[in-house]
């Protein structure tokens, strides 16, 4: 009763005020299921707000729930963007995969045009 009222507050609090950390974390907290239901719509939307803070933890599992389809339709242009986000930001993982993503040819073909155009504008 009162706690979960007292989360639902603050889930308002950080969607309201932008706390790109805040965010986050109540996010991973729908992600896992922590003290909330598990709720992988919300947990998308708090973590986009807080990535599009430049939040990097938020950009990277963003990056890997579309990648996996974990959660959400597979889309990997959306991976895509998540993780050069993150690995623009700093974070190595998002590097891995986006040189992942490049090898794959199932991905690559897929995606080749968002590809080509993407790395172009980037070097």
């Amino acid at each position: 009763g009162r706690a979960m009222l007292d989360l639902h507050n603050q889930i308002k609090l950080a969607m309201i005020q932008g706390d790109a950390e805040h965010q986050y974390l109540l996010g991973y907290r729908y992600y896992l299921g922590e003290e909330v239901v598990q709720d992988f719509k919300s947990a998308v939307i708090l973590f986009s707000q807080a990535g599009e803070q430049e939040f990097v933890r938020a950009q990277f599992i963003l990056g890997l729930m579309y990648y996996e389809g974990h959660g959400v339709d597979q889309d990997f242009s959306k991976a895509r963007y998540w993780f050069r986000k993150a690995a623009d930001n700093g974070n190595i993982w998002g590097k891995f995969y986006i040189a992942l993503m490049n090898r794959d040819p199932k991905i690559a073909s897929r995606d080749i045009k968002r590809i080509d155009i993407f790395e172009q504008k980037n070097l």
